[in-house]
């Protein structure tokens, strides 16, 4: 009978051992787990940005194209000739401004 006793407190004690163990894992993977959501929605803040950031840069880059493609028009315009005037050929902003003051240089040179 003592062995039957002394045979069950062992497995007991193997038991609470191998629960304190399961205990710990399950600790450390909880713990790695809210790690990795924590990681996760940073990384959704981050993309967020990035959105933000490359929308930002395309709006950018389509100012500088027409930017670019208004110079082309100027430059085009003053190398013609037969030229129209630049109150007709450029309806506002800036190149219309550099246009006239191009005329005007041209006129009186």
């Amino acid at each position: 009978m003592k062995t039957e006793l002394q045979k069950a407190k062992a497995e007991i004690i193997q038991l609470k051992a191998k629960a304190k163990r399961d205990l710990h894992t399950a600790n450390r993977n909880e713990d790695a787990l809210l790690d990795r959501i924590m990681e996760v929605e940073k990384n959704s803040v981050s993309t967020e940005y990035l959105q933000e950031t490359v929308i930002y840069y395309k709006k950018q880059i389509i100012k500088l194209k027409q930017s670019d493609e208004e110079l082309h028009r100027l430059f085009e315009w003053l190398k013609d000739p037969n030229r129209e005037p630049s109150k007709t050929k450029f309806t506002a902003g800036m190149t219309r401004n550099v246009a006239r003051e191009f005329e005007f240089l041209l006129k009186n040179a």
